[in-house]
């Protein structure tokens, strides 16, 4: 049952795989990879609350398990509870489950540094954020990724102007068109040509300082920045 569900999660039938897993840890409450995977449906279906129960579960078999022998990915468990918890706004709770699995790992790991620094960034520890954010660039590698711009932005927090330039430039070379690296050129560069590129759309969302905070969750000197904007 477990395979049929893992296989029906893997083509994205998620309802089909929930309804399986349901009755396996009906059946088999101590099936750790159940829970589990029970818990990836639930996240993938945006049912917060039953996958943190079902990673909780998941958690608590590991715990009580005397010789780890179910729980040789307990630190992904945390991960998973940690990301679900920060998207439901329980961002200190998210940041327990991280420094968790932070510990349970002989090495460094993207997952973990990435939404370890979103935590910190939203809770406004800048200089922890900017450690895990760099942590998280030097494993990407060469392969420019979204946070890289989030990273740009803490360093602009901290008012490492240079920093935040020098990162933005990356970001750039993948994803120059998009809104939030124009307006955030237009910021750190002072490039005010970028906003020419922006969709009458988009200026208007940004001139809404509750997409900015709530949204975007950009930090207060950013979001001060963008409400100075002239040609916005």
């Amino acid at each position: 049952m477990y395979s049929e569900a893992l296989n029906l999660s893997s083509r994205g039938n998620y309802l089909a795989a929930k309804r399986l897993l349901s009755q396996l840890v009906k059946n088999e409450p101590n099936f750790v990879n159940g829970h589990s995977l029970l818990g990836n449906t639930y996240t993938a279906v945006g049912e917060l609350g039953l996958a943190d129960d079902e990673y909780s579960d998941a958690i608590d078999l590991c715990l009580s398990d005397s010789n780890g022998s179910r729980c040789k990915d307990l630190w992904l468990s945390y991960v998973n509870r940690g990301c679900v918890r920060l998207n439901s706004g329980a961002v200190q709770e998210s940041l327990s489950d991280f420094n968790r699995a932070a510990s349970l790992r002989s090495k460094p790991e993207l997952t973990i540094a990435t939404n370890r620094a979103r935590a910190l960034e939203i809770l406004g520890d800048f200089p922890g954020a900017d450690s895990d954010y760099e942590v998280a660039v030097q494993l990407s590698g060469s392969e420019i990724a979204p946070f890289w711009l989030r990273s740009a932005l803490v360093k602009y927090e901290q008012n490492d102007v240079g920093g935040a330039h020098r990162r933005l430039a990356r970001v750039e070379q993948r994803f120059g068109e998009a809104p939030e690296v124009l307006v955030a050129k237009a910021i750190i560069d002072g490039d005010g040509v970028s906003l020419s590129k922006l969709p009458e759309s988009q200026r208007l969302l940004f001139r809404d300082e509750s997409y900015l905070k709530e949204t975007l969750k950009w930090g207060p000197r950013m979001t001060t920045a963008v409400k100075a904007l002239k040609n916005l």
